[in-house]
């Protein structure tokens, strides 16, 4: 067997494994909850526009003298596993973010979800700006759409955190144009990749009867071998950004 042989066999066991890798990522079963705000925050109540003769009251008695705003978040089940109660580690919580700590929540309902009698999702306040997330079965793909109405500010965000088994809750994109911008800057980087590496070897074949031939071809296989690696590893951490995801329900 020859040398040439040998290297090829070589890059072609690297280029498997590679594959092998990218594809098994894919496939893992694992519990995954995700969310995302599916209705941006829109000022129901402007403070500044209303009759000085309207009053907002909550529980018949406290007055609201900030702008009152609605959005909706979408909470579900993005892996292939069901998530149970004993999978739980950090309780799943949907609370505000404001610096100023002026948000106030005042009503919150689940619009949608799959099978009510089944998954039987429910949120629980706990405060003034938190509220606890419970259900009975989380299957996959199932999850629910939570309204919530609360006084504030434009700058507040609503954010849902928790930990199932050594997964965080996280936040994904289900926004087309912002994964557009993601899948240019791939296909951007892997042009630059496979030119770099084209020139590479066309450099080496144009060098063949040098005397650093040899240290010049193998300084060539190990920058493609990481070329190639490059991508992969480009391909997996950006995979969810290049493909927005969609609520399932």
């Amino acid at each position: 067997m020859n040398k040439d042989t040998i290297w090829g066999v070589v890059i072609g066991g690297l280029i498997t494994f590679i594959c092998s890798f990218f594809f098994f990522h894919l496939s893992v079963a694992k519990r995954e909850p995700v969310y995302t705000i599916i209705k941006s925050p829109s000022i129901i109540y402007d403070k500044t526009n209303s009759s000085p003769r309207i009053k907002i009251l909550v529980d018949d008695s406290l007055s609201i003298s900030e702008n009152i705003y609605v959005t909706t978040i979408a909470l579900w089940n993005k892996g292939k596993l069901p998530i149970n109660h004993e999978d739980i580690r950090k309780d799943i919580f949907l609370y505000c973010l404001d610096k100023r700590q002026q948000t106030k929540i005042l009503d919150v309902k689940i619009i949608e979800q799959n099978d009510p009698q089944i998954s039987n999702f429910r949120v629980i306040p706990l405060n003034r700006n938190t509220l606890q997330i419970l259900w009975d079965y989380f299957d996959p793909n199932y999850g629910c759409k939570i309204q919530v109405i609360y006084s504030g500010n434009e700058n507040t965000r609503m954010v849902i955190a928790g930990t199932v088994l050594d997964t965080d809750v996280k936040e994904v994109n289900i926004n087309f144009y912002n994964s557009k911008k993601e899948l240019l800057k791939e296909i951007i980087f892997l042009v630059l990749n496979l030119l770099a590496v084209s020139f590479l070897w066309f450099n080496l074949n144009r060098n063949r009867n040098s005397r650093y031939f040899r240290w010049m071809k193998i300084s060539t296989i190990i920058l493609t071998i990481l070329s190639l690696l490059a991508i992969v590893y480009s391909a997996v951490v950006f995979w969810d950004s290049i493909f927005p995801d969609k609520v399932p329900f």
